[in-house]
């Protein structure tokens, strides 16, 4: 399992993040100077709600090369302040 929480500390890295794990947001990404080089390919992806803190969280699964399945929870939060980042990942092995 691995969590990462960018915390404000790094804003290039929670926009590159945002833009990475939430397809509609990478141009946005790509406009403050963070390009998406390696977009990521779900094969499963729910974006819960339209609005308010649901629109901001989603649930994702990725294959890796080696088979592995990577399940999550992601959540971003931007303000005057600027933005955050939150992960959190199980890796799965592939079945045998």
């Amino acid at each position: 399992m691995k969590y990462s929480d960018t915390a404000g500390s790094c804003q290039g890295c929670a926009i590159s993040s945002i833009g990475t794990y939430f397809p509609d947001r990478a141009e946005w990404a790509n406009k403050q100077g963070f390009t998406v080089f390696e977009p990521l390919s779900f094969t499963e992806w729910n974006q819960p709600g339209t609005a308010g803190q649901d629109v901001k969280t989603a649930t994702l699964t990725t294959v890796t090369k080696k088979g592995y399945n990577n399940k999550g929870v992601i959540y971003y939060h931007e303000d005057t302040e600027g933005h955050l980042f939150r992960k959190y990942v199980s890796h799965r092995s592939p079945l045998l």
